[in-house]
Protein backbone atom coordinates (compact mmCIF):
# COMPACT_ATOMS: atom_id res chain seq x y z
CA UNK A 1 0.00 0.00 0.00
CA UNK A 2 2.97 2.19 1.01
CA UNK A 3 4.62 1.53 -2.08
CA UNK A 4 1.31 2.94 -4.20
CA UNK A 5 0.98 5.87 -2.43
CA UNK A 6 4.32 7.14 -2.51
CA UNK A 7 4.64 6.09 -6.47
CA UNK A 8 1.05 8.33 -6.98
CA UNK A 9 2.95 11.19 -5.30
CA UNK A 10 6.11 10.60 -7.37
CA UNK A 11 3.90 10.61 -11.01
CA UNK A 12 2.00 13.33 -8.74
CA UNK A 13 5.06 15.74 -8.41
CA UNK A 14 6.81 14.79 -11.97
CA UNK A 15 3.37 16.01 -13.66
CA UNK A 16 3.27 19.28 -11.85
CA UNK A 17 7.04 19.69 -13.09
CA UNK A 18 6.26 19.40 -16.58
CA UNK A 19 3.02 21.54 -16.73
CA UNK A 20 4.60 24.44 -13.90
CA UNK A 21 8.36 24.09 -15.17
CA UNK A 22 8.28 24.16 -19.16
CA UNK A 23 6.01 27.34 -19.44
CA UNK A 24 4.81 25.84 -22.68
CA UNK A 25 5.00 22.00 -24.26
CA UNK A 26 7.35 23.36 -27.21
CA UNK A 27 10.48 24.47 -24.98
CA UNK A 28 11.94 21.37 -24.04
CA UNK A 29 15.82 22.17 -25.60
CA UNK A 30 17.06 22.32 -22.26
CA UNK A 31 16.07 19.62 -20.92
CA UNK A 32 18.39 17.49 -22.94
CA UNK A 33 21.38 19.67 -23.27
CA UNK A 34 24.67 18.57 -21.04
CA UNK A 35 25.55 20.09 -18.17
CA UNK A 36 26.48 23.60 -18.36
CA UNK A 37 25.18 24.05 -22.26
CA UNK A 38 23.85 27.21 -23.46
CA UNK A 39 20.72 26.90 -24.99
CA UNK A 40 20.15 28.86 -28.25
CA UNK A 41 16.83 29.60 -28.87
CA UNK A 42 14.98 27.96 -31.53
CA UNK A 43 13.64 29.44 -34.50
CA UNK A 44 9.90 28.78 -34.01
CA UNK A 45 9.42 30.97 -31.36
CA UNK A 46 7.70 34.47 -31.91
CA UNK A 47 10.21 35.82 -29.42
CA UNK A 48 13.33 33.68 -29.65
CA UNK A 49 15.95 35.51 -31.54
CA UNK A 50 18.29 34.28 -34.29
CA UNK A 51 21.59 36.26 -34.36
CA UNK A 52 22.40 34.69 -37.45
CA UNK A 53 19.70 35.85 -39.57
CA UNK A 54 18.50 39.37 -38.57
CA UNK A 55 15.77 40.23 -39.96
CA UNK A 56 15.23 44.16 -40.96
CA UNK A 57 12.80 46.83 -42.20
CA UNK A 58 13.39 50.03 -43.58
CA UNK A 59 11.51 53.02 -42.57
CA UNK A 60 10.95 55.90 -45.12
CA UNK A 61 14.53 57.85 -44.37
CA UNK A 62 15.94 54.86 -45.32
CA UNK A 63 17.38 53.95 -42.31
CA UNK A 64 16.33 51.32 -39.47
CA UNK A 65 14.42 51.46 -36.12
CA UNK A 66 12.48 49.37 -33.65
CA UNK A 67 14.32 45.95 -32.94
CA UNK A 68 16.95 46.40 -36.07
CA UNK A 69 18.83 49.64 -36.82
CA UNK A 70 20.87 50.09 -39.86
CA UNK A 71 22.70 53.27 -40.74
CA UNK A 72 25.50 53.77 -43.63
CA UNK A 73 28.35 56.73 -43.90
CA UNK A 74 30.05 58.50 -40.96
CA UNK A 75 27.83 60.78 -39.64
CA UNK A 76 28.02 60.62 -36.07
CA UNK A 77 25.01 61.32 -35.12
CA UNK A 78 23.37 59.05 -37.60
CA UNK A 79 25.29 56.46 -36.05
CA UNK A 80 24.14 57.68 -32.71
CA UNK A 81 20.75 57.35 -33.48
CA UNK A 82 21.09 53.31 -34.64
CA UNK A 83 22.77 52.61 -31.50
CA UNK A 84 20.64 53.77 -29.02
CA UNK A 85 19.65 51.44 -26.01
CA UNK A 86 15.82 51.20 -24.55
CA UNK A 87 15.12 50.20 -21.02
CA UNK A 88 18.27 48.96 -19.65
CA UNK A 89 16.98 47.75 -16.47
CA UNK A 90 13.45 46.63 -17.34
CA UNK A 91 14.20 44.78 -20.60
CA UNK A 92 16.52 41.71 -21.62
CA UNK A 93 17.79 43.38 -25.02
CA UNK A 94 21.07 42.23 -26.61
CA UNK A 95 22.61 44.71 -28.82
CA UNK A 96 25.00 44.05 -31.93
CA UNK A 97 26.93 46.36 -34.44
CA UNK A 98 28.91 46.11 -37.08
CA UNK A 99 31.45 48.90 -38.40
CA UNK A 100 33.65 49.14 -41.42
CA UNK A 101 36.27 51.35 -41.31
CA UNK A 102 38.85 53.13 -43.77
CA UNK A 103 42.21 54.60 -42.65
CA UNK A 104 44.68 56.32 -43.84
CA UNK A 105 47.35 55.43 -40.55
CA UNK A 106 46.26 52.16 -40.02
CA UNK A 107 48.97 51.74 -36.79
CA UNK A 108 47.33 54.41 -35.18
CA UNK A 109 43.80 53.61 -35.89
CA UNK A 110 44.30 50.18 -34.45
CA UNK A 111 45.98 52.10 -31.10
CA UNK A 112 42.74 53.93 -31.46
CA UNK A 113 40.51 51.09 -30.80
CA UNK A 114 42.10 49.18 -28.19
CA UNK A 115 42.50 53.05 -26.12
CA UNK A 116 38.71 53.39 -26.51
CA UNK A 117 38.19 49.76 -24.96
CA UNK A 118 40.40 51.34 -21.93
CA UNK A 119 38.43 53.99 -22.19
CA UNK A 120 34.69 52.40 -21.91
CA UNK A 121 35.55 49.32 -19.54
CA UNK A 122 35.84 46.68 -23.16
CA UNK A 123 37.44 43.73 -23.88
CA UNK A 124 38.39 42.08 -26.91
CA UNK A 125 36.50 38.79 -27.62
CA UNK A 126 38.91 37.95 -30.42
CA UNK A 127 40.69 39.68 -33.02
CA UNK A 128 42.75 39.19 -36.09
CA UNK A 129 45.09 41.60 -37.90
CA UNK A 130 47.15 40.97 -41.48
CA UNK A 131 49.88 42.87 -42.80
CA UNK A 132 51.54 43.60 -46.02
CA UNK A 133 53.55 40.38 -47.83
CA UNK A 134 57.55 41.07 -48.40
CA UNK A 135 57.45 40.10 -52.05
CA UNK A 136 54.59 42.78 -53.16
CA UNK A 137 56.66 45.66 -51.16
CA UNK A 138 59.67 45.05 -53.10
CA UNK A 139 57.89 45.00 -56.38
CA UNK A 140 56.29 48.45 -55.49
CA UNK A 141 52.71 47.03 -55.14
CA UNK A 142 49.68 48.01 -53.32
CA UNK A 143 49.83 45.96 -50.15
CA UNK A 144 47.11 46.66 -48.05
CA UNK A 145 46.54 45.95 -44.10
CA UNK A 146 42.92 45.24 -42.21
CA UNK A 147 42.27 43.72 -38.79
CA UNK A 148 39.03 42.54 -37.63
CA UNK A 149 37.55 43.17 -33.60
CA UNK A 150 35.11 41.60 -31.85
CA UNK A 151 34.18 43.95 -28.84
CA UNK A 152 32.59 43.23 -26.07
CA UNK A 153 31.45 46.73 -24.71
CA UNK A 154 29.61 47.59 -21.57
CA UNK A 155 25.72 48.24 -22.30
CA UNK A 156 25.76 51.36 -20.80
CA UNK A 157 28.65 52.46 -23.46
CA UNK A 158 27.62 50.78 -26.45
CA UNK A 159 26.12 53.73 -27.96
CA UNK A 160 28.84 55.87 -27.08
CA UNK A 161 31.37 53.80 -28.73
CA UNK A 162 29.91 53.52 -31.42
CA UNK A 163 29.81 57.17 -32.28
CA UNK A 164 33.53 57.29 -30.94
CA UNK A 165 34.33 54.51 -34.23
CA UNK A 166 34.01 57.91 -36.15
CA UNK A 167 36.74 59.62 -34.21
CA UNK A 168 39.34 57.11 -35.71
CA UNK A 169 38.76 56.54 -39.62
CA UNK A 170 36.08 57.02 -42.13
CA UNK A 171 33.26 54.69 -41.30
CA UNK A 172 31.58 53.45 -44.53
CA UNK A 173 29.36 51.23 -43.40
CA UNK A 174 27.50 50.92 -39.53
CA UNK A 175 24.33 48.58 -38.99
CA UNK A 176 22.58 47.90 -35.26
CA UNK A 177 20.49 45.32 -33.99
CA UNK A 178 18.95 44.61 -30.85
CA UNK A 179 17.04 41.39 -29.97
CA UNK A 180 14.50 41.37 -27.00
CA UNK A 181 14.68 38.13 -25.13
CA UNK A 182 12.88 39.36 -21.61
CA UNK A 183 10.08 36.28 -22.81
CA UNK A 184 12.58 33.67 -22.86
CA UNK A 185 14.31 35.02 -20.50
CA UNK A 186 11.64 34.98 -17.92
CA UNK A 187 10.40 31.63 -19.13
CA UNK A 188 14.05 30.19 -18.73
CA UNK A 189 13.83 31.14 -14.96
CA UNK A 190 10.88 30.13 -14.22
CA UNK A 191 11.41 26.85 -15.23
CA UNK A 192 14.61 27.34 -13.11
CA UNK A 193 12.25 27.91 -10.36
CA UNK A 194 10.26 25.57 -11.08
CA UNK A 195 13.22 22.86 -11.13
CA UNK A 196 14.64 24.03 -8.14
CA UNK A 197 11.58 23.77 -6.03
CA UNK A 198 10.97 19.91 -7.25
CA UNK A 199 14.38 19.19 -6.20
CA UNK A 200 14.25 20.81 -2.57
CA UNK A 201 11.02 18.08 -2.96
CA UNK A 202 12.51 15.44 -3.98
CA UNK A 203 15.40 15.46 -1.30
CA UNK A 204 12.67 15.41 1.39
CA UNK A 205 10.93 12.48 -0.34
CA UNK A 206 14.67 11.08 -0.17
CA UNK A 207 14.49 11.26 3.27
CA UNK A 208 11.81 9.97 3.88
CA UNK A 209 11.74 6.99 1.16
CA UNK A 210 11.30 3.24 3.37
CA UNK A 211 12.93 0.64 0.53
CA UNK A 212 15.41 0.66 -2.03
CA UNK A 213 13.46 0.87 -5.07
CA UNK A 214 11.73 3.78 -3.76
CA UNK A 215 15.27 5.67 -3.11
CA UNK A 216 16.26 4.25 -6.57
CA UNK A 217 13.81 6.24 -8.44
CA UNK A 218 13.83 9.38 -6.31
CA UNK A 219 17.72 9.69 -7.05
CA UNK A 220 16.65 8.70 -10.65
CA UNK A 221 14.85 11.86 -10.60
CA UNK A 222 17.17 14.01 -8.84
CA UNK A 223 19.86 13.34 -11.59
CA UNK A 224 17.53 14.70 -14.20
CA UNK A 225 16.13 17.36 -12.37
CA UNK A 226 19.66 18.44 -11.32
CA UNK A 227 20.63 17.95 -14.92
CA UNK A 228 18.38 20.29 -16.07
CA UNK A 229 19.18 22.99 -13.32
CA UNK A 230 22.61 23.22 -14.36
CA UNK A 231 21.83 23.71 -18.30
CA UNK A 232 19.26 26.42 -17.40
CA UNK A 233 21.30 28.22 -15.51
CA UNK A 234 24.28 28.53 -17.93
CA UNK A 235 21.97 29.58 -20.12
CA UNK A 236 20.61 32.38 -18.19
CA UNK A 237 24.42 33.24 -17.41
CA UNK A 238 25.12 33.39 -20.76
CA UNK A 239 22.21 35.38 -21.87
CA UNK A 240 22.79 37.76 -18.74
CA UNK A 241 26.71 38.30 -20.18
CA UNK A 242 25.24 39.15 -23.84
CA UNK A 243 22.78 41.55 -22.11
CA UNK A 244 25.35 43.29 -20.03
CA UNK A 245 28.06 43.74 -22.87
CA UNK A 246 27.23 44.62 -26.04
CA UNK A 247 29.16 43.35 -28.98
CA UNK A 248 30.81 45.55 -31.70
CA UNK A 249 31.97 43.48 -34.53
CA UNK A 250 35.06 46.25 -36.25
CA UNK A 251 36.33 45.72 -39.24
CA UNK A 252 39.73 48.25 -40.34
CA UNK A 253 40.87 48.47 -43.80
CA UNK A 254 43.92 50.43 -44.86
CA UNK A 255 43.40 52.44 -47.47
CA UNK A 256 45.39 55.18 -49.59
CA UNK A 257 42.20 57.48 -50.21
CA UNK A 258 39.03 57.79 -48.47
CA UNK A 259 36.04 56.31 -50.55
CA UNK A 260 33.78 59.33 -51.12
CA UNK A 261 30.34 58.47 -51.15
CA UNK A 262 28.13 59.28 -54.54
CA UNK A 263 25.57 62.04 -53.95
CA UNK A 264 24.10 63.03 -57.42
CA UNK A 265 24.71 60.10 -60.42
CA UNK A 266 27.13 60.42 -63.08
CA UNK A 267 26.35 61.53 -66.46
CA UNK A 268 27.60 59.73 -69.49
CA UNK A 269 30.55 62.27 -70.01
CA UNK A 270 31.75 62.06 -66.31
CA UNK A 271 32.09 58.30 -66.81
CA UNK A 272 33.83 59.30 -70.13
CA UNK A 273 36.62 60.97 -68.60
CA UNK A 274 36.32 58.60 -65.51
CA UNK A 275 37.12 55.28 -67.76
CA UNK A 276 40.15 57.50 -69.40
CA UNK A 277 41.37 58.51 -66.20
CA UNK A 278 41.59 55.22 -65.03
CA UNK A 279 43.19 53.88 -68.05
CA UNK A 280 45.56 56.67 -67.77
CA UNK A 281 46.27 55.90 -64.22
CA UNK A 282 46.38 51.83 -65.23
CA UNK A 283 48.90 52.58 -67.72
CA UNK A 284 51.31 55.34 -65.51
CA UNK A 285 51.09 52.09 -62.74
CA UNK A 286 52.01 49.53 -65.61
CA UNK A 287 54.83 51.92 -66.69
CA UNK A 288 56.29 51.94 -63.60
CA UNK A 289 56.14 48.60 -62.83
CA UNK A 290 58.08 47.54 -65.94
CA UNK A 291 60.74 50.09 -65.13
CA UNK A 292 61.15 48.58 -61.46
CA UNK A 293 61.20 44.92 -63.23
CA UNK A 294 64.01 45.71 -65.64
CA UNK A 295 65.97 47.54 -62.78
CA UNK A 296 65.51 44.67 -60.60
CA UNK A 297 66.41 42.35 -62.99
CA UNK A 298 69.73 44.07 -64.10
CA UNK A 299 72.01 42.61 -61.01
CA UNK A 300 70.59 38.69 -62.80
CA UNK A 301 71.35 40.17 -66.50
CA UNK A 302 74.93 41.83 -66.35
CA UNK A 303 76.58 38.15 -66.36
CA UNK A 304 75.03 37.40 -69.14
CA UNK A 305 75.15 40.27 -71.00
CA UNK A 306 79.18 40.31 -70.27
CA UNK A 307 79.23 36.36 -71.87
CA UNK A 308 77.64 37.83 -74.75
CA UNK A 309 80.14 40.72 -75.16
CA UNK A 310 83.22 38.24 -74.85
CA UNK A 311 81.72 36.09 -77.36
CA UNK A 312 80.71 39.01 -80.03
CA UNK A 313 84.26 40.07 -79.60
CA UNK A 314 86.03 36.83 -79.84
CA UNK A 315 83.91 36.37 -83.40
CA UNK A 316 84.70 39.74 -84.80
CA UNK A 317 88.59 39.67 -83.87
CA UNK A 318 88.33 35.39 -85.61
CA UNK A 319 86.56 37.64 -88.80
CA UNK A 320 89.02 40.40 -88.99
CA UNK A 321 91.78 37.75 -88.53
CA UNK A 322 90.68 35.58 -91.20
CA UNK A 323 90.08 38.57 -93.19
CA UNK A 324 93.25 39.79 -93.34
CA UNK A 325 94.94 36.40 -94.25
CA UNK A 326 92.92 36.57 -96.82
CA UNK A 327 93.83 39.47 -97.94
CA UNK A 328 97.31 38.95 -97.83
CA UNK A 329 97.16 35.20 -99.90
CA UNK A 330 95.31 37.23 -102.18
CA UNK A 331 97.95 39.63 -102.33
CA UNK A 332 100.41 37.10 -103.02
CA UNK A 333 98.89 35.32 -105.47
CA UNK A 334 98.54 38.29 -107.69
CA UNK A 335 102.81 38.70 -106.96
CA UNK A 336 103.62 35.92 -108.05
CA UNK A 337 100.76 36.06 -111.13
CA UNK A 338 102.77 39.64 -112.38
CA UNK A 339 106.26 38.10 -111.67
CA UNK A 340 105.22 35.21 -113.80
CA UNK A 341 104.04 37.26 -116.41
CA UNK A 342 107.15 39.36 -116.08
CA UNK A 343 109.48 36.66 -117.00
CA UNK A 344 107.25 35.79 -120.23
Amino acid sequence: MKKKIFASILSVLLIISVFTGCGAAKNTAADTMAPGAVMEPSRGEDYYYDMDMPEMEATEDGYYDGQNSSASGSVADVIQSASKTYNLDAEKIIYTAYADIETLEFDETVQAVYDMMERFGAYIENSSVSGTDYATQYYGGKSHRNANFTVRVPVQHYSEMSVGLTEIGNVTNYSSESRNITAQFTDTESRLKAYRTEYDRLLEMMENANTVEEMIQVEARLSEVEYNIESLTGTLRVWQDKVDYSTIHIYIREVYEYTEPVVVPKTFWDRIVEALEDSLDWLAEAGQDIVIFIVAAVPILIVPAVVVVVVVLIIRAKRKKRKAAEEERAAQLRKEWAEKNKEN
